[in-house]
């Protein structure tokens, strides 16, 4: 299969920085970073914050996933791509600390294979819940708050087997 194996480390200087080192698979470790803390990711959200179209479209590391969320955070999708396969995921998105308005989410997804052949099998672990932290990236749509933010799901998940899944879903129309 093409899913590789990621490992790395870094550091974090809170309300700050987060900058690092991480490899794929055999490759050589590559930098990340620094990325600057951005004070409009603690702007206040909500459950619905999640609700609608989330797609990611990297055609650099054959990965695409795309959601579905309802207001309550349950979500269905595909994902395509030489790296990760044809997969039919569902799951949930829910508030890590529900009646608040913190900015973090705990996200659980399954994944069965959609594949029309075995060359686009799905490379997810089939059967095991993938879970790990998740939060809404807000970047300012421009100089003035009247402007808006660009909203994207940022997660991390993990199988008890180890098989891991990191996706940066972009809000669309």
């Amino acid at each position: 299969t093409l899913i590789q194996s990621v490992t790395g480390s870094g550091s974090l200087i809170a309300k700050s920085s987060l900058t690092g080192r991480f490899a794929k698979g055999t490759a050589p470790a590559q930098q990340f970073g620094p990325f600057e803390y951005v004070l409009d990711n603690a702007l206040a959200v909500s459950q619905e914050s999640v609700s609608g179209k989330w797609s990611s479209g990297d055609k650099d590391d054959g990965i695409g996933v795309s959601i579905q969320s309802d207001a309550r955070g349950a979500f269905t999708g595909t994902t395509k791509g030489s790296g990760i396969g044809t997969c039919k995921i569902s799951g949930t998105i829910a508030h890590a600390e529900p009646g608040t308005a913190k900015n973090m989410y705990r996200i659980t997804l399954t994944a069965t294979d959609a594949a029309p052949n075995t060359a686009d099998a799905c490379n997810l672990q089939l059967g095991l819940p993938y879970e790990g932290p998740s939060f809404i990236a807000l970047v300012g749509a421009g100089r003035y708050v009247g402007n808006g933010y660009f909203r994207s799901i940022a997660a991390v998940t993990r199988t008890a087997a180890g098989g891991t899944l990191a996706i940066f879903l972009s809000k669309q129309r």
